[in-house]
């Protein structure tokens, strides 16, 4: 662990590919407090190291050759972290097509900067969605196709997001075909291309949420339902 723990420290991961597999079973499940992972025993109450910028946890479930054995649950893992930095989860279940339960909670309030772009891009047998937590955004593309292609979730997460930014939500449900139900979306102002994409080809769709901003942006909702037939 000490030397994961230093790997990690030093965003090893997202320079060399570092990243988990198991080789001992074809369905494995991964649980525990993720900090621990940097700061062993001593994980309680501990935040993300370094500046604004961290590539810490970048990839580290994405599935990078088919010979890779499945995650398929990751229900009792706790991304506890309050302040999140940019990149701190991108692309972490990328390509996990095994993944059927994710983490229940992400409890960040704020989203930065691409933390959560394609966080579980191509996660073809997710049914379910954690629960989003974030109430606003800094930074831009912050749920950048966070489940784009997840083609086996049904409902969307509740979005408790008041203000966007630019392409905060670019492409964040696209290609999600069996997407039924769109839940609110309560932001009243608009950034450029926030909502872009959205849900396209989300062709399950069968009612569209209310849209209630009264401040637009250029692209804020270009090419958001293309697709839903």
């Amino acid at each position: 662990w000490k030397g994961i723990a230093k790997r990690l420290n030093n965003n090893y991961g997202q320079q060399h590919g570092c990243h988990f597999t198991s080789t001992a079973e074809k369905e494995w499940e991964v649980s525990g407090n993720i900090m621990s992972l940097l700061y062993e025993d001593n994980f309680y109450g501990r935040e993300y190291p370094g500046g604004g910028y961290n590539l810490t946890f970048y990839g580290l479930f994405c599935t990078m050759t088919s010979t890779d054995y499945w995650l398929k649950s990751a229900k009792n893992l706790v991304l506890p972290a309050a302040v999140l930095k940019t990149h701190c989860y991108t692309m972490m279940f990328k390509n996990n097509t095994g993944l059927v339960f994710p983490p229940r909670v992400l409890p960040a309030e704020v989203a930065t900067s691409t933390c959560y772009y394609q966080m579980f891009y191509g996660c073809t047998s997710l049914v379910d969605a954690p629960e989003i937590m974030a109430t606003s955004c800094e930074g831009q593309q912050n749920f950048y196709g966070m489940f784009m292609n997840c083609t086996s979730l049904t409902q969307s997460p509740e979005l408790r997001i008041t203000n966007t930014t630019s392409q905060c939500c670019l492409s964040m449900f696209n290609g999600c075909s069996n997407l039924t139900d769109a839940l609110e979306l309560p932001a009243t102002t608009m950034y450029y291309q926030c909502y872009k994409d959205m849900f396209h080809g989300c062709s399950a769709l069968t009612a569209a949420p209310a849209l209630p901003a009264t401040s637009l942006a250029t692209g804020c909702y270009q090419q958001m339902f293309v697709g839903c037939s």
